[in-house]
């Protein structure tokens, strides 16, 4: 967890940790910065918006391109970049509407959320 004020969401779990998407899109953006560590945005492929992921592991991160389908693997937990505890996986969600606004993840993501 952060400490720090920040927009989006921020999901402590096991480092490794499979993310599956959550709907199908392309990766717009994909590397890695300081703060953000290992990272991935994608546009979803029905135009209403974006979704970008950060702390990635580095394994496997898609390539900016790559076309991320709904239900399948799509990156892994991590704790790079800034992250306050080094010793837990760190998985920071934010989600964008069509225009790039911030949107609350809890209404922009539906679905069933796995324990596996």
């Amino acid at each position: 967890a952060v400490n720090r004020p920040h927009y989006g969401t921020d999901i402590s779990t096991y480092t490794g940790r499979q993310i599956y998407a959550p709907y199908t899109g392309k990766v717009i953006a994909s590397g890695h910065n300081e703060t953000m560590g290992n990272y991935i945005l994608f546009e979803r492929a029905d135009g209403k918006g974006f979704i970008k992921l950060m702390h990635l592991q580095a394994a496997d991160l898609p390539r900016t391109g790559t076309t991320l389908f709904k239900g399948k693997p799509m990156a892994h937990v991590g704790n790079t970049g800034d992250v306050t505890n080094k010793n837990t996986g760190c998985l920071h969600i934010e989600c964008f509407d069509s225009n790039m606004r911030l949107v609350d993840p809890v209404k922009f993501i539906t679905g069933k959320v796995s324990n596996g």
